[in-house]
Parts: structure tokens; C-alpha cells; sequence
């Protein structure tokens, strides 16, 4: 990696790190264990307990609903990804 790859790199993971808050805020810090990401974004275990404790109603909603309110706050890109994955009942289901 050169010094001129920095600014992409940082990007990059800001992005990351925006992404896996995101999830979090939206109770699928069960993924984030899976997938080890709290290992490599500094601060988001603690972040998702924080989470965790500050919002109850996450329980009151439900995951289809929360998916599509991670997509919406994620961006243009990822709602079209849902859209994608609607389209594929073998991957989501209906609901």
C-alpha cells in the first residue's frame, strides 16, 4: 500500500465503521458477533451495549421492518440491494 492508497483506505473504513453502528442501532449486533466485526471497528462492543440499553423498542419492531430502516439510513445503494434481494424469495423470505 502506498501512501496515496491512505485517503481511500480511510474512506473506506469510515464507511465500514458507519455501517456496523448502523446495524448496531438497529438490534442486529447478533450479526456483527457473527461476522467478528466488533474486533476490527475500536469502541463498537461498547457502542452496542450502549445501544442495547438506551433503546428497548427495537424489540417492539419487527426484523423485516428493521432491515429496511438499516437500508433506508445506509443510502440509495443499499435500498437498491434490498430491492435486489426481494426479488430472490429463496434468500428473504416474504415478510
Amino acid at each position: 500500500m502506498s501512501i496515496l492508497d491512505l485517503p481511500r483506505t480511510y474512506g473506506n473504513l469510515k464507511r465500514f465503521r458507519e455501517i456496523a453502528v448502523t446495524l448496531a442501532r438497529h438490534g442486529f449486533t447478533h450479526i456483527l458477533g457473527q461476522l467478528r466485526i466488533r474486533d476490527y471497528v475500536p469502541g463498537l462492543a461498547r457502542l452496542t451495549l450502549a445501544l442495547r440499553e438506551k433503546d428497548e423498542s427495537v424489540g417492539e419492531i419487527s426484523t423485516p421492518e428493521r432491515l429496511a430502516r438499516v437500508l433506508q439510513d445506509l443510502g440509495a445503494t443499499f435500498i437498491t440491494f434490498g430491492q435486489l434481494m426481494a426479488t430472490r424469495p429463496d434468500l428473504i423470505p416474504p415478510a
